[in-house]
């Protein structure tokens, strides 16, 4: 990467928590949640195995759609949808083409077998009701939310 800025300083912007390791959840939060999402339906549908999961979305319609269990975009967007996967199957694929050829394949898949699922509260649904009644509460106290921000959330000035 020819990195030529301060070592550290990058260090601990990747590593959040000071944990000693950078996991994806903190570099990159939406696609950590988009495959943990996936993984855990894969292991809710597929007992977690890639294999599992691909033979199956690769025979969701009765025979074979590939021969070789690689599915493209279309394809892997459409199986995962008739197995039920209830999210964006598209940004799974984008995510998990990481040989950028176009199709998903068991190999490709295996990653997350060993990946250990993220943050519960990455994964968590929203619950707009309970967001409402918080920004509800920083009103009440703070009077706007530019104060509520700096005072009562961000008390480190940390951005």
């Amino acid at each position: 990467l020819q990195w030529s800025g301060d070592i550290n300083t990058l260090w601990h912007a990747l590593d959040a928590d000071d944990s000693g390791t950078a996991a994806l959840e903190e570099l990159a939060s939406n696609e950590a949640r988009a495959l943990g999402l996936f993984k855990g339906w894969m292991q809710l549908r597929f007992d977690g195995s890639a294999k599992t999961c691909i033979r199956s979305l690769n025979t969701i319609h009765g025979s074979k759609t590939s021969k070789a269990a690689a599915l493209d975009k279309t394809q892997w967007v459409e199986a995962c949808y008739l197995a039920g996967y209830p999210d964006d199957a598209g940004i799974v694929f984008d995510l998990m083409d990481w040989e950028c050829d176009g199709k998903v394949t068991v190999k490709e898949l295996k990653c997350l077998d060993n990946w250990p699922s993220p943050a519960e509260w990455l994964l968590a649904r929203p619950n707009e009701e309970a967001a409402e009644a918080f920004r509800d509460c920083l009103t009440r106290k703070y009077s706007n939310s530019v104060k509520a921000w700096c005072v009562g959330i961000d008390t480190l000035n940390t951005g």
